[in-house]
C-alpha cells in the first residue's frame, strides 16, 4: 500500500531499461498489464528484468526498503 506506483497507470511509470511487467495478481484474478492498467494496493506484480536492474525495479515498485 506504500508503493510509489499505486494508483498510477503503467504507461506513466518509468521502468528501468530491459524491464517488463508480465502479470498482476489481483485477488483471484490475473491481469495482463496494458498501458492503461492502474496498479492498486494489494496487487502482486510479476516482472522480469536483467540482474543489474533488479534493485532499481524493486525500489520503483515497492519503494525504499
Amino acid at each position: 500500500s506504500d508503493s510509489p506506483v499505486i494508483n498510477k497507470q503503467i504507461q506513466d511509470i518509468q521502468l528501468p531499461a530491459d524491464s517488463v511487467l508480465v502479470s498482476i495478481v489481483r485477488g483471484e484474478e490475473v491481469v495482463v498489464p496494458k498501458g492503461n492498467t492502474v496498479l492498486k494496493p494489494g496487487d502482486d506484480i510479476i516482472a522480469l528484468t536483467v540482474v543489474g536492474n533488479e534493485s532499481q525495479l524493486l525500489n520503483l515498485l515497492v519503494g525504499k526498503i
